[in-house]
């Protein structure tokens, strides 16, 4: 309650301002409209799931906050994805997601 009253009507200044190194954002499930993205192009459909699967049920820890850092000069937020899956392969180093 107490966040959502602090960012609540603000904009996104509000939100941005709690945005700090050491946060972590978790992120859920959300619903995707599968009847419009049937619709889309394969293409198209392949690029939204790829895209998408990295947040789905995933803590990033931010690290870094780079004022003006962002391609249109807004602040960069470079974070960890805590809960990425690394596979080990046998005799080599750590891989993420079966790549070597």
């Amino acid at each position: 309650g107490e966040l959502l009253a602090m960012v609540r009507g603000h904009g996104g200044a509000s939100l941005a301002a709690l945005l700090h190194p050491g946060t972590l954002l978790v992120a859920y499930d959300v619903p995707i409209n599968e009847a419009a993205l049937a619709r889309a192009p394969a293409w198209l459909r392949w690029i939204v799931k790829r895209k998408r699967a990295h947040w789905e049920r995933s803590v990033y820890l931010l690290t870094h906050v780079e004022p003006g850092g962002g391609p249109d000069g807004s602040d960069a937020l470079i974070g960890v994805n805590i809960t990425r899956v690394l596979e080990e392969a046998e005799g080599h180093e750590w891989r993420e997601g079966g790549g070597l």
